[in-house]
């Protein structure tokens, strides 16, 4: 893909970007590195919101308040751009998969997975929303597959842009047919769902927003359950080795990996 205003050598600020973007939300979303080989995951926005100023009016504050966020399942904000040709996020690089990647790929996750799919979304969730933000495009595109579970961003493009901006309600929305698309293996099939999970994720799916539970209370919810956790890996074997190879592909166009120390956000 030609990235508007990433230049010839497929530039964007100081990172270089790194094989194919995906499309994810409201941008196009590539690993990239550094001139000393750091990488990160950026998000570029399309063309025509980067010609609304209030989308950059938006997406500066979103950013700003994504910096003080942190959470074990949240990927946090490293750098951004809201004033660049064409506005830009980064996010610390995570190696992972997309969870539409894994499903569509190997088919359903089985109940203990999902069980730490649901519980790991949520938290990052309550984080987001108990900062009084949103996220906005929580999906099976957005969401990560990492080793130690699932992964979202503390900033999403849709939610810090859209204008009227999302609600927590429909985060939950999103995380309930997050949950019922790994369930069912892409098919939004409420019978696919286990009996531990049914009645909440039933309930994040309500027509009625306030009758979705929040964060917090699907938390609780699977807490008091008291069901025991995965033994060893959360996910199939098939899926980590994917996670591998993906992992691979992108260590070989670069120089080094570390973790990404935060730095001055221009946004």
């Amino acid at each position: 893909m030609e990235v508007p205003g990433a230049g010839r050598n497929r530039r964007i600020g100081p990172y270089t970007l790194l094989g194919s973007g995906r499309t994810v939300g409201g941008g196009e979303l590539f690993a990239a590195r550094t001139d000393e080989g750091l990488l990160v995951t950026v998000t570029v926005a399309g063309p025509e919101p980067a010609a609304n100023p209030e989308f950059r009016d938006r997406l500066r504050a979103a950013v700003e308040a994504a910096r003080r966020l942190s959470g074990a399942f949240l990927v946090p904000v490293v750098d951004a751009d809201a004033d660049a040709p064409v506005p830009w996020v980064a996010t610390r690089f995570t190696a992972g998969l997309p969870l539409r990647h894994a499903v569509d790929r190997h088919g359903a996750l089985g109940e203990p997975a999902l069980r730490v799919l649901a519980d790991g979304l949520a938290r990052a969730l309550a984080v987001l929303h108990g900062a009084g933000t949103v996220h906005g495009e929580v999906d099976p595109d957005s969401v990560l597959l990492t080793m130690d579970g699932p992964r979202i961003g503390a900033l999403g493009l849709v939610g810090a842009t859209a204008s009227p901006p999302p609600s927590p309600t429909d985060d939950m929305f999103g995380l309930g047919a997050t949950v019922l698309y790994a369930a069912s293996g892409g098919e939004q099939d409420a019978d696919a769902l286990p009996a531990s999970l049914r009645e909440v994720i039933g309930g994040c799916l309500y027509p009625e927003p306030s009758d979705r539970p929040t964060a917090e209370q699907l938390v609780d919810y699977l807490e008091h359950q008291g069901l025991p956790a995965p033994e060893g890996g959360w996910l199939p074997p098939a899926v980590t080795a994917d996670m591998a190879a993906a992992a691979a592909a992108v260590g070989s166009a670069r120089a080094v990996q570390v973790p990404v120390p935060p730095r001055p956000v221009r946004a």
